[in-house]
């Protein structure tokens, strides 16, 4: 059941009962709240984090965003990490003159939070609600994700013989459908909403009117077997504990969500492997570290100070960057923070991957094979940067827990770095 998670609703839901668990969503949670997840499902875990909304108007769709950040930037400033995103409106879109306004709404949101350095999950919307003719709308949504976004679907069923059913072209009507949906192959996506509902044959709203609690069960197994088949859908969060209004009781999964959670099993660990040596950035160093690894105080003005993850160099525009060990390109391209960013997932994987940013526009792609000392990418002056510079950050999971490590700043200064053990 790894790829099962839960939907909460409020705080009331004692975090203590979810394991450990690999996602889990989260309705108008408290800062108290997040941080007591966290600390039960460990830092690898997805925490998403939706915030309520009774009206989601589109009219004006960027001063709508901005409306909606200054509703919860105290919130999301305080509850901000890597593996935590933050959904925006819920199951709205669907036809084409509301798509294109909140195609809209989304990219400037976007936009907002990464400069906020948060993440977003995107769209959040009910995939068979859409018309297969409404996807391309929001392709430039799709395009502008950074790689810590995720796209947020919603999937759910009228029964057990109903769940992966096919139109006449072969695709899946209820769950699955994410699959049949051209504009979101390679995306990552995760299901935040899942479970019986009133669709389909039969449906009815909450798997309790259909079902018991075996079958329901039984239900979720092969709803995580099928999710196994695709790595970049992180999985899904089953609807619903928590919430105390009445219309929802019948999809209550309090009851029997202990029973999921015995079926985790631990996250793989990189292999063991003997220590690797990092090659150097730079063919010569001789560049200054302008920003040590650390908090920081925005230098555009706001004066919020934020965590500084990894280090900058003062290189000048072009400057060749090296890779410092054989990889494959994980991911390449844009965020309004980072500017081009290139990230490098050392292989075979043992543990380390690099991010670069604010380069200049990067001549490899994903799945690119680069081989250590390799020119992999250009220092540039692009997205949120007061002047030519590199943003280096590497990351090791051998930890444990696993958790971030970066470079310490004697090992960035200088040519000591060949020798550095991760």
């Amino acid at each position: 059941m790894n790829k099962i998670g839960l939907h909460v609703i409020g705080t009331s839901f004692d975090p203590a009962r979810l394991g450990k668990s690999r996602l889990v969503k989260l309705v108008n949670p408290s800062v108290d709240y997040v941080q007591k997840v966290r600390a039960q499902v460990g830092d690898t875990c997805l925490v998403i984090v939706r915030f309520w909304h009774g009206q989601q108007p589109l009219d004006e769709p960027e001063r709508r965003a901005q409306e909606w950040w200054d509703a919860h930037a105290i919130s999301i400033l305080a509850m901000r990490a890597p593996n935590l995103g933050f959904e925006s409106y819920n199951e709205i879109g669907y036809d084409s003159e509301s798509a294109l306004l909140y195609a809209r709404f989304e990219l400037e949101r976007m936009r907002i939070l990464h400069a906020a350095r948060a993440n977003a999950i995107i769209l959040n919307c009910g995939v068979a609600q859409f018309t297969w003719s409404t996807w391309p709308i929001y392709q430039p949504v799709l395009d502008a994700m950074g790689p810590d976004d995720k796209v947020g679907l919603h999937e759910y069923w009228n029964n057990r013989a109903g769940m992966f059913n096919r139109d006449d072209q072969g695709r899946f009507t209820w769950a699955g459908r994410f699959s049949s949906v051209r504009e979101l192959a390679g995306k990552p996506k995760v299901i935040t909403e899942a479970g019986r509902d009133a669709v389909g044959p039969g449906g009815q709203a909450g798997w309790q009117r259909t079902c018991n609690a075996e079958e329901y069960l039984g239900d979720l197994a092969a709803y995580n077997a099928f999710l196994e088949q695709y790595p970049n859908v992180v999985g899904a969060c089953i609807f619903q504990a928590g919430a105390v209004d009445p219309q929802w009781a019948p999809f209550d999964v309090a009851g029997i969500w202990d029973r999921v959670v015995t079926q985790y099993t631990p996250m793989p660990q990189p292999q063991a492997g003997p220590p690797y040596r990092l090659g150097p950035l730079f063919r010569q160093w001789l560049w200054p570290v302008t920003t040590h690894h650390g908090e920081m105080i925005d230098p555009f003005g706001t004066g919020m100070a934020y965590p500084h993850i990894g280090t900058d160099f003062g290189t000048p525009l072009d400057t060749e960057i090296l890779a410092p060990f054989d990889g494959i390109i994980d991911a390449t391209g844009w965020r309004n923070d980072r500017g081009y960013y290139v990230w490098l997932l050392q292989q075979p994987f043992t543990g380390a991957d690099l991010l670069c940013c604010h380069l200049r526009k990067p001549g490899v792609k994903s799945g690119d094979r680069i081989q250590r000392g390799q020119v992999f990418a250009l220092s540039g002056n692009t997205g949120q940067s007061t002047g030519p510079h590199l943003h280096a950050r590497l990351a090791s999971v051998r930890n444990d827990p696993p958790a971030y490590t970066v470079f310490a700043d004697h090992d960035l200064e200088g040519p000591e770095v060949l020798n550095l053990e991760v």
